[in-house]
């Protein structure tokens, strides 16, 4: 579903017509079309298809994904507050920078969160939470032993939100919620120069600690992906 949204926006940038989206059943409720216009552009600015500096249009963004500009509006201010574009009145949407000092200022304030994050989790994990979070420590050991990529990143996506989920805490959610997008984002414009093995490795560590119910030990598991990502930042400092 989400390879035919981004299909349809590209067909739309190219000048043909675009479907209008539909809102996606997920059991009996439906994914609201603010919701996803955000997953799409989030997903966007993400992986630098939207690039920083780029200047977006509200209502040509309406257009390409066949919705009112309600909804887009509604998630280019959730972008906006998660740092991802800057609303500029009169002129339009620009994406923002994301540098190396923003980025280790971000892993300074996402270090306790992490860390609080994975002990509630580790503690409060119902057993079907559990269940989920294990088989992903499975699936990021089978990335990394198969240097799968795309199933880490797919995984590591689907991992934050059974985290966050676990710990139970709203609060936590929506600070840390706040973060994650612009980590991925530094992920996805430096990868080249992560080890990923490494990075894997991590999360396994860290999904095995809370399926385990070592809060002890996923508190230090989620230190080390964040000591791991500041050595990202710092590898890319060293390569200027």
């Amino acid at each position: 579903m989400e390879r035919q949204k981004e299909s349809d926006i590209r067909e739309a940038g190219e000048g043909r017509a675009t479907p209008v989206l539909k809102s996606v059943r997920r059991g009996r409720g439906e994914v609201p079309l603010s919701d996803q216009a955000y997953q799409i552009l989030e997903e966007k600015i993400v992986t630098n298809e939207f690039s920083p500096g780029k200047v977006l249009s509200e209502g040509l963004l309406a257009t390409q994904l066949g919705m009112g500009r309600t909804p887009v509006r509604e998630a280019l201010q959730r972008l906006a507050n998660e740092g991802l574009v800057q609303i500029l009145p009169q002129r339009g949407i620009l994406v923002s920078d994301l540098t190396v000092d923003d980025y280790l200022k971000l892993m300074e304030a996402r270090r306790p969160l992490e860390r609080l994050i994975a002990e509630l989790a580790a503690v409060r994990a119902s057993q079907k939470q559990n269940f989920t979070i294990s088989k992903q420590a499975s699936q990021f050991r089978q990335a990394q032993q198969s240097g799968n990529e795309r199933l880490f990143m797919k995984v590591d996506h689907e991992f934050n939100h059974s985290l966050i989920e676990a710990a139970d805490n709203n609060y936590v959610s929506r600070m840390v919620g706040l973060l994650h997008g612009q980590s991925r984002r530094f992920y996805f414009k430096h990868h080249a120069v992560t080890d990923f093995s490494e990075t894997a490795r991590l999360h396994a560590d860290l999904a095995e600690a809370v399926a385990n119910r070592r809060e002890d030990n996923a508190i230090v598991a989620a230190d080390r992906l964040i000591d791991f990502n500041v050595r990202l930042a710092n590898r890319v400092l060293n390569r200027r």
